[in-house]
């Protein structure tokens, strides 16, 4: 399947994504329309081209995007030049029906796909049917190689030429650097040390001796790792032979654990999905399932705690990010806590998993 697209590499999957609207000839002014409930490097992504997001509120009892506002606000607005499709945790629900909106619209469609495996096996699952495709590979994402992205360009759509960027080698100190942290990862990780490293991470990233997911709120839209060439170790970790058999593997396990959390009494939704990377859970005290989870050591997920996280809403109306009137993305942040379905979990950590107390 990667046959059909081509393919340019990264610093970020966000500056992938940012490389595509640019090839859309997004710029000043202009509007991307994009998802609620997710995080930071989508609108940084739009608003480092001096364009202006603009966010359609998640579906109720959904983690993705709903066709009626979607429709609703398309109907209203002039000079979208693309709107980003999300899989949140993996989830495909109501995807079908976004595009069938999108289908009465001459709008470009990119899909966000950093919490998919990039192998062919997504790409069938997946169809030919938007401008391209953008996967990212930090950690949280389902096959975690080190800090890169990739951008996918449908070869039935995309007209325009794609070798003008002027990318620039990282130094061999923040190579080291970003392969220490890699490296770390790969050694330490497992779903029983999740806080624990959680917190190291967020500590360390502020420190400056990490590199993070996210800039500050007082300057998110700081792009000059644009310019940056992707790790040419994650890059050579990219090409490996066994990327095909992870990733049909991390299929195969994720369903074969949502059977058994069917049997729990949890409060789950968009679970219709053979994409699902994480199990999304309605939960009355999100603060409380994050307690009791830390304490017994099993891994549960509080992203996305905003509609554009990690920033508040007011954080997001100073960037002139307007999320006030998502109210569904907001009471997900509220209330929603993710079970990974990843290959270090087994069917008897599932069972642990039954303390929760859902909404």
């Amino acid at each position: 399947m990667l046959d059909q697209y081509y393919s340019t590499s990264h610093y970020r999957g966000r500056w992938a994504l940012r490389y595509m609207l640019s090839k859309l000839g997004v710029g000043l002014n202009d509007i991307v329309v994009c998802q609620a409930f997710t995080c930071t490097a989508v609108p940084e992504a739009i608003s480092s081209l001096g364009a202006k997001p603009i966010f359609i509120d998640v579906a109720d009892r959904s983690v993705n995007m709903c066709p009626a506002s979607l429709q609703n606000t398309l109907s209203k607005l002039s000079r979208v030049k693309a709107v980003i499709v999300q899989y949140t945790y993996g989830s495909d629900h109501l995807i079908n029906d976004i595009f069938n909106v999108l289908n009465n619209y001459d709008i470009p469609v990119i899909e966000d796909c950093c919490h998919l495996p990039f192998a062919d096996s997504t790409l069938s699952k997946l169809g030919d049917r938007s401008y391209g495709k953008f996967f990212s590979f930090e950690w949280g994402k389902p096959i975690p190689i080190g800090i890169g992205g990739v951008a996918l360009f449908s070869k039935k759509r995309c007209v325009v030429s794609l070798d003008d960027i002027e990318q620039v080698q990282l130094k061999v100190l923040n190579i080291v650097k970003l392969e220490m942290q890699y490296f770390a990862f790969k050694l330490l990780y497992k779903p029983s040390f999740y806080f624990l490293i959680k917190r190291a991470f967020r500590l360390l990233s502020r420190l400056g001796l990490l590199v993070g997911n996210h800039s500050p709120a007082v300057d998110p839209v700081n792009f000059s790792e644009y310019y940056l060439k992707i790790n040419p170790r994650v890059l050579k970790r990219l090409n490996r032979s066994d990327l095909p058999y992870i990733s049909n593997n991390i299929y195969s396990h994720s369903l074969s654990l949502r059977e058994s959390i069917s049997n729990l009494n949890l409060n789950v939704i968009s679970s219709e999905s053979s994409f699902l990377m994480r199990l999304p859970i309605l939960v009355k005290s999100k603060r409380d399932a994050l307690s009791k989870s830390a304490k017994l050591r099993l891994e549960l997920s509080d992203w996305y705690s905003s509609p554009v996280d990690p920033f508040s809403i007011k954080e997001c109306e100073k960037l002139g990010w307007d999320v006030s009137h998502c109210k569904n993305a907001k009471f997900l942040s509220d209330h929603i806590v993710t079970i990974p379905l990843s290959t270090l979990i087994d069917v008897n950590d599932i069972k642990k998993y039954s303390f929760i107390a859902v909404l």
